[in-house]
């Protein structure tokens, strides 16, 4: 496949500008809340119906609110997030518990990606 064949049909700076920067960062807020409170259904209810989540180098890969739901459902709520961004997208780094360090320790950077003001990835 050639990466010509999956560049998306609008860019998520083109996506920024139409929908505005703080209808963006207030979705991003809503999202790190959800996320905190370990809140499924509220972080499903900010996903597009086509949303799609992914984990690489990890082979995981869900696609809709129902296969996103039951992944958080059957992975505990365990970590710690930060808002951040990434390649000039919004993100969150998360942090999971490490009982050997007794720490909370880097796990990953969801890097959110809109389709108008609702999240698709």
């Amino acid at each position: 496949m050639l990466v010509a064949e999956r560049v998306p049909e609008q860019s998520q700076q083109a996506t920024r500008r139409e929908v505005g920067d703080a209808a963006i960062d207030a979705a991003v807020e809503r999202f790190l809340e959800a996320m905190r409170r370990a809140d499924v259904d509220a972080v499903v209810g900010l996903l597009r119906e086509d949303a799609t989540w992914s984990m690489p180098p990890q082979p995981a890969w869900f696609a809709g609110p129902e296969a996103i739901s039951a992944f958080l459902t059957e992975n505990p709520f365990r970590w710690r997030h930060l808002r951040t961004s990434a390649n000039g997208q919004p993100a969150l780094a998360s942090y999971s518990w490490d009982d050997r360090a007794g720490a909370f320790l880097p796990h990953a950077i969801n890097v959110l990606t809109f389709a108008g003001d609702r999240i698709a990835g």
